[in-house]
């Protein structure tokens, strides 16, 4: 599951598991540390992401996916087994839209963060100011010879 918190509130997306449809475009959608996982247990493993595929059969009895990646590449992704990956693969347009929000959450955080120090840089300017220190910009400085 993918999360994070808009003003107090989860928003979260889940993966397919054995949800998917032949047909549906999915997205290998979290970064995932496989370690030393061979792509025959962790076929995803080769992957970066995000990766998109499309499911191409679904076999419900055995508990696999056959996905084509956009080379055509075939992928066998067994969803009943944990190592395969399948609980990192993601319905295209949930995913692009939670990380749209995911996003844009992350650029208004750090803006906020931005005007918040720049408003402790003024604070600091004008107490140093009242103190008597005086304030150059890097070219008066440059010409004072303190660079």
């Amino acid at each position: 599951m993918l999360e994070f918190f808009k003003d107090g509130k989860s928003i979260k997306i889940s993966p397919i598991f054995a949800g998917g449809v032949v047909g549906q475009t999915v997205i290998f959608g979290e970064n995932v540390n496989w370690g030393n996982l061979s792509p025959q247990l962790a076929p995803l493993c080769g992957y970066s992401c995000p990766t998109i595929f499309t499911i191409i059969k679904k076999d419900p009895t055995n508990g696999y996916y056959i996905l084509s990646d956009s080379a055509g590449k075939r992928v066998k992704i067994q969803y009943l087994y944990h190592s395969s990956g399948a609980e990192y693969l993601y319905d295209a347009k949930e995913w692009l839209k939670w990380n749209d929000m995911h996003t844009n959450e992350k650029l208004s955080r750090k803006q906020r963060k931005i005007e918040q120090l720049e408003g402790h840089v003024d604070l600091l300017k004008d107490i140093l100011v009242k103190q008597g220190t005086r304030i150059v910009s890097e070219t008066e400085a440059n010409s004072l010879g303190l660079n």
